[in-house]
């Protein structure tokens, strides 16, 4: 059979994705704050775009110049000011009146652990290849202030000495803050155990067998082993619980991330109903410049500047459309959710409807992708606080009625009854999921499971030992403080076990 080349035309259907479909898509999905600055970025980079101003701030004409202000000079004393402000002696004085500083201009940057730890490396008494091998550890180390690498890894990467890396390490566990470059937990208590001079033998027992049910606040375990009593036993708990296991942190402070709504929802009146507003603070109005259209409509382009602007024009229309077409999904999709969830928007959070991404997407004729895409990363302003797009779709259970009840809500009566339950016997999942169907709420305890753990609720026994466990160290402490989980009487009261002793037979 011979082999042979042919050329045979066929139809075929392909989606492709265009260069604009795919710009509208990326900004679609994209924070406000990440629009701002993806649009920053295009203004200074494409000389085709320019920021549409006001009225009073409309640019001027190609060719034509400002006329200078007509006051300048004639209403001022030159004679005066000169004499008044650039006399000797006066100069300094005037500087310092009239100079106001910077808000942030006598503001440094907060100092950073490698930096802390170099400082104090420079004060140390080292040859330079010593030296340089504690810098090099020190790199090592991270935000938590652990050295994660072995000995091993580190001489076999610098070519130093095992010994001399020992050392080297010693030696920064022994510098500010304490427990820095240890390798793990028990070795960074134990440093800080040393730091502070005190011996407790059983301290340093519980760090090196028990760690494990320290972590766990399982004191009970510890004294019975051990065979300390309890009290010695939550002394030496309480004095390693003063100890910082991440000895790194206080040099890396968590920057507070604020949220920015993109969508202001807000009540008029009772006849208007919401009104629906964007938050476009910030964001540069885009126009293309006329500048640049008059360079393109005439000839005097070559042909490479031509098709230089020509390929900048386009990506400039494509921006504006695709901005334009952003605000106008978000609108329409913030004006689905008014009219999808009417009792949130009336009677607050606990009155949320079940919502999918289908039903904003019919409302708006749009697909469940496109709506995905316009509510991630974006947040609304609504009269009852601030609230992410995600929280308003929820799944729906159904109820005693045939009706439909958002899957939030469950978890907030989940947790309500998880609350008021009897400390000494709490309820499985089964009672649970009891519990809710006589609230009218048809669930299974697979789903109470679930919903259990999202919420990050142990389980029965483990909620019981933890209620025994505080109640014994709050009797112990003679404390009669407010408990996580407030005891209420049950509503039907318990058989007893065992055959009560009548009262006349009681023994004092």
């Amino acid at each position: 059979m011979a082999i042979e080349l042919k050329q045979s035309p066929r139809l075929q259907t392909q989606l492709v994705i265009t260069p604009a479909l795919k710009q509208a898509i990326e900004l679609l999905q994209v924070s406000r704050l990440e629009l701002i600055t993806m649009v920053r970025k295009e203004l200074e980079e494409n000389p085709v775009l320019e920021e549409s101003l006001g009225e009073e701030e409309a640019p001027a004409v190609p060719g034509e110049e400002k006329e200078p202000p007509t006051t300048c000079g004639s209403e001022v004393n030159w004679e005066e000011y000169w004499d008044g402000h650039y006399r000797e002696g006066e100069a300094s004085r005037r500087t310092k009146e009239y100079y106001t500083p910077l808000p942030n201009e006598n503001y440094s940057r907060p100092e950073g652990l490698a930096e802390h730890l170099s400082w104090q490396l420079k004060l140390s008494p080292l040859d330079p290849e010593r030296f340089e091998l504690g810098n090099y550890l020190i790199g090592l180390i991270d935000e938590d202030g652990y050295l994660r690498s072995s000995e091993e890894e580190i001489a076999g990467e610098t070519g130093a000495e095992p010994e001399r890396v020992r050392e080297m390490i010693q030696l920064l566990q022994g510098f500010d803050p304490p427990g820095v470059a240890a390798r793990n937990l028990e070795e960074c208590l134990r440093i800080q155990l040393r730091e502070r001079k005190l011996k407790d033998p059983l301290a340093e027992l519980i760090l090196r067998r028990y760690l494990p049910e320290l972590e766990n606040g399982d004191s009970e375990k510890i004294a019975r082993e051990t065979g300390a009593g309890r009290p010695a036993v939550k002394r030496a708990i309480q004095f390693l619980s003063e100890l910082d296991p991440r000895p790194g942190r206080s040099f890396n402070p968590v920057d507070p991330v604020y949220l920015v709504p993109d969508v202001f929802i807000f009540k008029m009146d009772e006849q208007s109903g919401y009104s629906v507003l964007l938050n476009e603070d910030g964001l540069p109005k885009l126009r293309i410049s006329n500048y640049c259209q008059g360079l393109l409509s005439g000839g005097s382009l070559g042909s490479g500047d031509k098709q230089y602007f020509q390929e900048r024009m386009r990506k400039a229309v494509w921006l504006i459309r695709a901005v334009n077409q952003r605000r106008h999904t978000l609108y329409r999709v913030a004006e689905a959710l008014v009219k999808l969830q009417p009792d949130f928007f009336d009677r607050g959070p606990g009155f949320f409807r079940p919502l999918a991404l289908k039903d904003i997407a019919e409302q708006v004729g749009v697909h469940e992708s496109t709506v995905s895409r316009a509510v991630a990363n974006k947040y609304v302003h609504t009269p009852h606080g601030l609230f992410a797009f995600k929280t308003f779709f929820n799944r729906g259970i159904e109820d005693e009625h045939g009706g439909m009840v958002a899957s939030g809500n469950v978890r907030k009566q989940l947790r309500k009854i998880v609350e008021a339950e009897n400390r000494r016997e709490p309820l499985t999942d089964q009672e649970l999921a009891d519990a809710l169907q006589r609230e009218g709420v048809r669930i299974s305890r697979r789903t109470v499971t679930k919903y259990r753990k999202v919420l990050k609720i142990p389980a029965a026994q483990e909620r019981q030992q933890a209620y025994f466990l505080k109640d014994r160290d709050r009797a112990e402490a003679g404390e009669e403080g407010p408990r996580a989980f407030p005891e209420l009487p049950p509503e039907e009261p318990a058989e007893p076990e065992e055959t009560e002793i009548p009262a006349e037979e009681e023994e004092p």
